[in-house]
């Protein structure tokens, strides 16, 4: 009888690790989706679901994501950093993220991207939006030395959506440097 009981206790507790979620966010499994929207994060929460395939970590104070910050999270296909106030994206940031399609950075205050920030996800994203998201004007010419130097054949949609007309004019030779295969579309809007 302890043994069954020893293994019930067992189970019960794997199952309350892999169900947990993250302090101020909210879970879905049956969605399999995780939201930790205007939580006043200052870093990607750890603890974040297996299950998860949508990812929102939208309104927050993040100011910097580097190599592990995604660590596990191999099912997730949506993910949406937007309006984070994001500076810097380091070496491999995404990695883990290997199924990723749809990746969401706009609105963002993004100065510095590691060439390789975007290596690890290059073959599976469809979707990248970096709408108002620059605001380096230096920065713009790396961004695109970044993304031609990693092959991205399967991105379709890409937004560089700016708000200052003197960054869309550095932003417009970006299309110049960047050869993606079966891009669908290109959006380099000055509002």
């Amino acid at each position: 009888m302890l043994h069954l009981t020893s293994r019930f206790v067992f189970c019960a507790l794997l199952a309350s690790v892999y169900a947990s979620c993250p302090p101020r966010c909210e879970c879905s499994e049956a969605a399999q989706t995780v939201k930790c929207v205007s939580k006043d994060l200052r870093s990607i929460p750890t603890g974040i679901p297996g299950y998860t395939r949508n990812l929102f970590i939208t309104g927050n104070q993040i100011s910097r994501i580097g190599p592990g910050s995604f660590r596990g999270l191999d099912n997730v296909t949506n993910l949406s950093l937007s309006n984070n106030r994001i500076l810097e994206m380091e070496f491999h940031t995404f990695s883990g993220l290997l199924r990723l399609r749809s990746l969401d950075l706009s609105n963002n205050q993004l100065t510095v991207i590691h060439p390789e920030a975007f290596s690890n996800i290059s073959q599976s994203l469809r979707e990248l939006n970096l709408s108002r998201a620059l605001y380096n004007y230096s920065f713009v010419m790396d961004l695109a030395a970044s993304l031609q130097r990693i092959s991205m054949a399967n991105l379709q949609v890409l937004d560089l959506m700016v708000a200052e007309y003197e960054l869309f004019m550095k932003t417009s030779g970006v299309r110049n440097f960047i050869k993606p295969v079966g891009l669908i579309a290109l959006y380099i809007i000055y509002l």
